[in-house]
């Protein structure tokens, strides 16, 4: 059933049988989008060549039918023999059914670790490894004058590792369904060389054992670390380091009784105990006082700095239950451009404002035109999105090119209303839209959702309007519509308390527009009726073309929101993130806008209808004054985040939740929790135009 590679990389073929499958059902305890996030993660970690070997999203439906079921039964592991040091051990490789249920669990298992593992262990955690541990016994030894030291080993753990203690300690904490599923994954029954073998204990190559072990030794970590002796913990090698030789016998007596609680014991032949008086090894690694130093031949050693041993050693980290960069919705797993940003993050836009306007590709660079006349060349490798405004063309090359460079482009008419967003052909992921769309037909999960979209949005208004004496009723009357949302049994409800909300907020914003010239009275939308709502409604076009573009690329469906309806070429999703950002974001943009003049009122126009809209001149000037202010760091610190920043964390945020990463959705409204990425370049177009043809990155871009 199993190929062995040269690289001992071992792989299922292409076709596996799966169970047939009952129709007796009832619910397990793990979700459809912590399904789909698993299967991500094991997709992402594929080795090259062979991708594509196992169709994820059938196996996540049919593991979720198996999960429904009145009783589970884990299908049997593959077994090899591993000759390592002349010893041999049986490993096992686990069928990729039950694969990927294993790691939707991981992340459930390895929270749970890091709630209640001490500092002292550094095997199987996130951010920790053989390099963390060794530094800790450096800083240990230098507390001590004279240290009396041990190193101790358990004997047989993983097979040792008795399952019905496991269990109880699973179930103080795990609902009884997932802690029976752990130990049906973990009794599953090995083949190997034609033989059923039933080993017992934590299967080696299983997953679930590094994480389990680590939980199972706990009351063992809390019996050292009542005693005053420094210990560390990697897996099952234990260093004890003691001021006294009778500290360090009580020690070792007090880790030999809670062994044996555990039922198990110590390895004699492994024990080790000295006073060091130079450098000793531990985990591979010279250690002494100083530092820790690789062996990198007999006659030579190699410091190793501090700094890189503060890093987790990969290798040895927990899985992170941050996969969704899957495609990634961790940015730093995803390509980096030259800058070091994701490239998923569009941050070089080129704005192509104006009518008659020819785009193409030649040389390399993108070529605006009116008739003979070349407007503006761009070089292509700096442009990330095509935002266009107006009437025109584009060739044939120039779609190509940006297929190709995975550049979107979205299309606005000369009014500033978003019409469409043209993404790389592939980017929907159907396992994350069979993750999306099972979500949002959850009834219940769909409320909660909706409730954490708006609430946040109560936030985001409320730090906007402040803690002025002048605005403490509207603050407060602001605050009891969120407290209702709390208790709203249906998303109409959830909107009417919004819109309380919203209209003391904007009681309090029309006070902050200070130039008369821009009086603000309500919001007015279609048609926006004074110039402040024109800005108002081009900002949250601009930024719900973002949330498009940005959900795209994450391979999401922007049409099926939680708060708003679905209705035909509306991307329902993008306006639902768009709404906790239009106070925190858009408002302050504009009254930045209005109230530092840099725009002036005959700058705006009222059109046949009523309607009031920005010239081609204030147009201009608003998009570069909107890039500006879309990478300038929230809170005027340079390591602070961006407000674009923000948007692609909110489209993370939302990811999160779909993979099953996250049980609510958590957007994020400040600086902190939004960490900086490179700098995004300004727009600016030619001094002097009258009326810009196009708008693009830097002027010295221009050939």
């Amino acid at each position: 059933m199993l190929q062995i590679l040269a690289d001992d990389q071992l792989i299922f073929p292409a076709s596996f049988e799966l169970p047939a499958l009952p129709p007796a059902r009832r619910g397990w305890n793990l979700s459809l989008q912590q399904l789909v996030g698993a299967a991500e993660r094991l997709r992402e970690r594929e080795p090259a060549g062979n991708a594509g070997r196992v169709d994820w999203l059938a196996l996540v439906e049919h593991t979720r039918d198996r999960l429904l079921l009145g009783d589970f039964t884990a299908l049997p592991l593959s077994g090899f023999v591993q000759v390592k040091n002349r010893k041999e051990r049986l490993l096992a490789v686990t069928h990729p059914a039950d694969r990927l249920i294993e790691e939707a669990l991981l992340p459930l298992l390895a929270d749970r670790l890091e709630a209640l593992a001490p500092d002292t262990v550094h095997a199987f955690r996130r951010g920790r490894g053989v390099h963390t541990a060794a530094l800790a016994a450096s800083r240990a030894l230098a507390r001590h004058t004279i240290p009396h030291v041990a190193q101790l080993d358990i004997a047989d753990f993983f097979p040792s590792v008795d399952l019905g203690l496991l269990a109880e300690d699973l179930r103080a904490w795990a609902p009884d369904r997932l802690v029976t599923l752990v130990l049906a994954l973990l009794a599953a029954p090995i083949h190997v060389q034609g033989q059923v073998i039933h080993p017992g204990g934590l299967p080696l190559g299983c997953p679930l054992s590094p994480v389990l072990s680590n939980l199972f030794l706990l009351p063992v970590d809390a019996a050292l670390a009542a005693l005053p002796v420094d210990h560390l913990r990697y897996a099952d090698d234990l260093l004890l380091l003691a001021p006294t030789a009778e500290a360090l016998d009580e020690a070792i007596t007090t880790l030999t009784a809670a062994l044996e609680a555990r039922r198990l014991r110590l390895k004699p032949e492994k024990t080790q105990r000295f006073v060091p008086q130079g450098p000793f090894t531990w985990l591979g690694l010279l250690i002494d006082r100083a530092g820790i130093y690789d062996k990198i031949s007999e006659r030579r050693l190699e410091r190793i700095e501090a700094r890189r041993a503060e890093v987790a050693t990969p290798g040895n980290a927990a899985p992170s239950t941050t996969t969704s960069g899957s495609q990634s919705a961790n940015p730093t797993d995803a390509p980096a451009d030259a800058d070091g940003a994701p490239v998923n993050e569009r941050h070089r836009t080129l704005y192509i404002a104006g009518h008659a306007v020819y785009v193409a590709v030649r040389d390399g660079f993108i070529e605006c035109k009116r008739g003979a006349e070349v407007l503006r060349r761009v070089p292509l490798h700096r442009v990330d999105r095509v935002v266009y405004m107006g009437t025109g063309s584009f060739s044939s090359g120039f779609f190509a090119s940006c297929i190709d460079r995975h550049i979107p482009i979205a299309y606005f008419s000369g009014k500033g209303k978003g019409y469409a967003v043209i993404v790389p052909e592939g980017n929907l992921n159907p396992l994350r839209l069979r993750a999306q769309f099972d979500l949002r037909s959850d009834p219940e999960r769909r409320l909660q959702v909706a409730r954490s979209i708006l609430q946040a949005k109560c936030d985001a208004m409320l730090h906007r309007v402040g803690r002025a004496d002048d605005v403490t009723a509207h603050a407060d009357r602001l605050r009891a519509a969120r407290a209702r949302m709390d208790r709203a049994t249906s998303i109409p409800s959830l909107v009417g308390h919004e819109g309380a909300a919203s209209a003391e907020y904007f009681a309090v914003f029309r006070t902050r527009v200070r130039e008369p010239d821009f009086a603000f009275v309500r919001r007015s939308k279609r048609p926006p009726k004074d110039a402040v709502n024109s800005l108002l409604s081009f900002t949250y076009a601009l930024m719900f073309s973002e949330f498009e573009s940005a959900l795209l690329f994450h391979g999401l469906d922007p049409h099926p929101g939680f708060l708003h309806e679905l209705h035909r070429n509306h991307a329902a999703l993008a306006s639902d993130l768009l709404e906790p950002y239009r106070s925190l974001v858009a408002d302050s943009f504009v009254l930045r806008l209005v109230n530092h003049h840099m725009v002036d009122i005959a700058g705006f126009e009222r059109q046949q209808g009523g309607g009031v809209y920005m010239t081609p001149d204030t147009r201009r000037t608003v998009l570069q004054a909107y890039e500006n202010f879309m990478h300038t760091p929230l809170g005027g610190s340079a390591a602070a985040g961006t407000p674009r920043r923000l948007l692609f964390g909110a489209v993370q945020a939302m990811l999160s939740l779909v993979l099953g990463e996250t049980d609510a959705l958590r957007l994020p409204l400040t600086a902190t929790e939004c960490p900086s990425v490179a700098p995004f370049f300004e727009v600016a177009g030619e001094a002097g135009a009258a009326i810009p043809d196009a708008l693009v990155c830097r002027n010295e871009d221009k050939r």
